[in-house]
């Protein structure tokens, strides 16, 4: 195998590895966006809840 070929080789599984991280990371983010969303709904009823009643800490 000669240089060019190595380096042909090493930019196609730089692809496919690359392609195969964005997709992943893709799942990951669109797993914890409705958890983040259910996150925020609930801090804002229990702010909502706790309004009369908490204090200045």
């Amino acid at each position: 195998m000669n240089n060019t070929f190595k380096k042909v080789i090493t930019v196609i599984l730089l692809i496919i590895l690359g392609f195969i991280a964005l997709r992943i990371v893709g799942a990951v983010i669109g797993a914890l966006i409705p958890l983040a969303f259910l996150a925020l709904i609930g801090y804002v009823v229990f702010r909502l809840i706790n309004k009369g009643y908490s204090k200045r800490y």
